[in-house]
């Protein structure tokens, strides 16, 4: 893989939560990273388990070069879909790339 290969551009978001007026939360996504070129894989799609039914997702690889502080609990937004990260794998122990395997959000569009 190439360096070349890494040519579309994707953002790293985290969900915030706030207390809002009726003792409850609400959350939004800040954006954590801009701009992050990564090469994209098409994994198709999955089937996963929600509330006793099963629910056909995309998935997604994003490869992009090493960096910190990438964890499950963030968002990849691309070409205006938000992925929800599920696995940050290291690719290598040389801390050259980062592999962000993530689905699709169920809402599926940024808001």
């Amino acid at each position: 893989m190439s360096i070349g290969d890494r040519n579309r551009k994707i953002d790293i978001k985290k969900a915030s939560y706030t207390r809002d007026e009726g003792f409850g939360y609400t959350s939004s996504d800040s954006t954590v990273k801009t701009g992050i070129y990564a090469q994209v894989i098409d994994k198709g799609t999955t089937e996963i388990a929600k509330g006793g039914r099963l629910e056909t997702v995309i998935r997604h690889d994003f490869v992009i070069n090493y960096t910190t502080g990438i964890t499950e609990q963030m968002k990849v937004l691309y070409n205006g879909i938000v992925y929800n990260i599920i696995a940050v794998d290291h690719g290598n122990d040389r801390n050259q790339e980062l592999i962000l395997t993530a689905i699709a959000d169920e809402g599926g569009s940024a808001q």
